[in-house]
């Protein structure tokens, strides 16, 4: 969580181009597109300029994916490594 909470706090508030500056070249990057989304139970249309996605950006995180809105903001969400259950193995 403290990996996480330290990417956050670095990438905040920062263009799809800052993080690109920050972090390099994503691994992958997709273009335009319109997602639908729910909000409070109302359906609304969020328009997406791009998505940029990274791997391995840390010791925990696995995945990072940027996500551009047309308005300029970026959204961030993060998936870690899972977590071998030791007492199974």
């Amino acid at each position: 969580m403290d990996e996480c909470r330290e990417l956050i706090k670095r990438l905040a508030g920062k263009t799809a181009d800052e993080v690109i500056g920050i972090l390099g070249q994503p691994a992958r990057e997709t273009g335009a597109r319109k997602e639908e989304r729910l909000a409070d139970g109302k359906p609304w249309v969020v328009e997406i300029r791009r998505t940029l996605k990274y791997f391995d950006v840390g010791p925990t995180i696995l995945r990072l994916r940027v996500t551009e809105r047309v308005d300029g903001q970026c959204e961030l969400q993060m998936s870690g490594r899972e977590i071998p259950d030791e007492a199974a193995a």
